[in-house]
This record gives C-alpha cells, sequence and structure tokens, in this order.
C-alpha cells in the first residue's frame, strides 16, 4: 500500500491518500512551521503480525531507512529532516506493509506526530 501525507500550510489540513484514492483529513495548525516528525510503528495482536513503513520521502527526499515492528513490539523514532521547509507545505510518502492478522484499533499501526525538533 503506497501512503501520501500531504500538508497545506494555507489551510492547515494535512490530507492522506492510500494507493492514489484520498482517505482522510486533519485540520491542524495553519503555516506551521515542523522540522521533524515521530513515527510509532506497533504490531501487537497476533503472533506472526508485523507491520512496515518503508521507502519513506519527505518532499521526494529519501530518509535513508525503514521502520518495522514486528509481533509484540510498539517501536517509536524521531526524524529530523534538518530544517526542512515547510512555509510550501510538504509531502510524505511511504509503502506501508501489513503481515499477518488481527490489524484494527490500537494493536497495529503507523503513528505519524509532527514536531518542531528545533525548539
Amino acid at each position: 500500500n503506497h501512503v501520501v501525507f500531504a500538508y497545506n500550510p494555507s489551510t492547515g489540513v494535512i490530507s492522506t491518500t492510500v494507493n492514489g484514492n484520498s482517505h482522510l483529513e486533519y485540520t491542524v495548525e495553519k503555516n506551521a512551521s515542523w522540522d521533524g516528525f515521530k513515527l510509532d510503528v506497533a504490531a501487537r495482536k497476533s503472533a506472526g503480525t508485523s507491520v512496515s513503513f518503508e521507502n519513506v520521502t519527505v518532499n521526494g527526499n529519501a530518509i535513508g531507512q525503514d521502520f518495522i515492528a514486528e509481533y509484540s513490539s510498539y517501536n517509536t523514532w524521531t526524524i529530523d529532516c534538518g530544517g526542512m521547509d515547510t512555509s510550501e507545505g510538504f509531502i510524505i510518502e511511504a509503502d506501508l506493509n501489513l503481515t499477518g492478522e488481527g490489524f484494527g484499533g490500537e494493536h497495529s499501526k503507523v503513528e505519524i506526530a509532527f514536531q518542531r525538533l528545533s525548539d
């Protein structure tokens, strides 16, 4: 599954797209100046479950790391986008892969929280 998170600073909306289909929109701060994000990846419901967030790019620039959670894990990473200029918005793209059974709720997930790391 190819996922896209796109931030529009003039509206303060983050839109999500999965495999080219629009899904959810989140209203956040307008004209925000984030320079990083916290990424949580969890796989906790049943044995054999894994969640991976791979080939991650920010504004077309590769992060250079894949983020994977195997069964019974909850992993957190902080990604510093090196002073990324968000004044014109940004796009995060990645491939989301789910293996096993028991997805849903908060058991198995990818969660992104945008941050100001320089504060």
